[in-house]
């Protein structure tokens, strides 16, 4: 039940004042600050004082503007430590090339040239050391202890009924859980990403995940209750946490309304259209390899056929996807741009009749991107393993196709789909998806307003 519902002696005496951290926030367009910016707005419509401690949105902010019900707190990060990271693996830098060089000189003896290249190194194990260390739990933690004290001195102002802290980055999650111990509040902590875990062999393994570990160890001691955005990922903190078990449940993200796209498809021509990051491990390449194979299908008409990469979309781990689709003589059909205004992602989303979503290998994640999906009306390619979260959020609904990085599979899609679109009449259309309540931001800010109050009940 919403807070709005409740009478005097319920949620709104309860939730009389709540302060939500999140380091991105609206206006700022990153899609990990809607969930609390939404669920601010919902608090506020119902009456609840509801204050926002983000970082402070840049000026180029194309994101929609925040209630003004909210009282949002933007707090400068000024990026000392990634300054001083700049600076020391610089000078590192410089004295690995310098004692490299000095090796590799002829006028060097064989163990004058052994020292140099020890130091080399010594230098080289020094920098990476170095790195694990300052890189340990993420690049927000001096904002994160500015946020300590914007907390300490808006709690003199009122002390708040709850506090709800997303992440991430998780820094802001160990200062919020902090100021939770020594005021007595109840806290909320909320996962949309795994927090611990995550530093796997790549990312520095040893120190870093051991700190990761503590620290979530604590925040979930400390926390009134915890919500997650994926069922496995609850599952897991729950096994890793039993203590605290039946305070951990699932709150998934969900689409808002200005999302929704009541207009049909366009036909006569397939659109596909991805729109977003493409990250480490969710590779694009077999949607790439397939729309190659479905262009040299005998009957297909390449001028049918476009694809539209948006955003952070220009490479994929060390393949430069601008001369690979340039190599291929897909230029025509491929087009790859950068990040565009929110509105025109609208509009695309609106004239294509396709939508590209690649979430591989990321199990315990579901796509904040699916839900806006969902609600557009448009066929939904979803690349991601048959029992990830993802693939079971969507499970039976109409119009969304579950791939794996098999291209033949793909391509067989895609075939499918020009068939529909460019050769078929409007009445044989693929059913679209329908863009259920129950995947809607009205209904995950409802649940969220119960896992505050669970978290008050649960800290008495």
């Amino acid at each position: 039940m919403g807070a709005a519902r409740l009478g005097p002696t319920g949620s709104e005496l309860k939730l009389r004042r709540v302060f939500l951290v999140s380091y991105h926030a609206l206006p700022d367009p990153a899609v990990g600050g809607l969930r609390l910016s939404t669920l601010a707005e919902h608090l506020a419509r119902s009456g609840t004082e509801a204050v926002l401690f983000s970082a402070r949105a840049p000026r180029s902010a194309s994101g929609r503007p925040l209630d003004p019900r909210v009282r949002r707190r933007g707090i400068p990060d000024r990026k000392v430590f990634t300054r001083a990271q700049i600076f020391v693996a610089r000078a590192l830098r410089r004295l690995m090339v310098r004692y490299s060089v000095a090796a590799a000189t002829p006028r060097a003896s064989g163990t004058g040239a052994r020292k140099e290249t020890a130091r080399a190194g010594w230098i080289a194990r020094g920098r990476w050391h170095f790195f694990r260390i300052i890189g340990a739990v993420d690049d927000h933690k001096w904002w994160s202890f500015k946020l300590v004290v914007e907390l300490l001195r808006e709690s003199l102002r009122g002390r708040p009924s709850v506090v709800v802290v997303s992440g991430p980055p998780f820094s802001p999650s160990v200062s919020s859980a902090l100021v939770c111990r020594l005021c007595s509040v109840p806290l909320l902590l909320d996962f949309r990403d795994p927090w611990s875990g995550r530093a796997d062999s790549v990312d520095y393994p040893g120190f870093r995940a051991t700190l990761d570990a503590w620290l979530e160890a604590h925040c979930a001691t400390v926390a009134s209750a915890i919500t997650t955005t994926a069922p496995s990922l609850a599952r897991a903190i729950q096994e890793r946490y039993p203590e605290v078990a039946k305070r951990i449940c699932c709150v998934m993200n969900g689409f808002d309304e200005d999302m929704l796209i009541d207009t049909p498809p366009p036909t006569g021509r397939l659109l596909l259209l991805f729109a977003g990051t493409i990250y480490y491990r969710r590779s694009p390449m077999p949607l790439l390899n397939a729309l190659q194979q479905l262009l040299g299908t005998p009957g297909v008409d390449r001028s049918k056929v476009r694809l539209d990469l948006v955003g952070h979309c220009s490479t994929w781990q060390s393949i430069d996807l601008v001369a690979w689709v340039r190599e291929n003589r897909l230029e025509d059909c491929v087009h790859i741009r950068g990040l565009i205004p929110r509105r025109e992602v609208a509009t695309l989303t609106r004239n294509c009749n396709v939508l590209v979503n690649l979430a591989q290998e990321q199990k315990q994640q579901i796509p904040a991107k699916l839900f806006e999906h969902m609600a557009s009306r448009r066929v939904v390619l979803l690349f991601a393993e048959s029992d990830s979260d993802s693939a079971v959020a969507v499970a039976g609904r109409s119009g969304v196709f579950r791939l794996d990085d098999d291209v033949e599979q793909v391509a067989a899609v895609l075939r499918q789909l020009y068939a529909t679109f460019c050769l078929c009449p409007v009445s044989d259309l693929v059913p679209m998806p329908e863009a259920d309540d129950a995947l809607s931001r009205r209904m995950s800010n409802e649940q969220l307003v119960q896992a505050l109050e669970r978290a008050i009940a649960n800290a008495r």
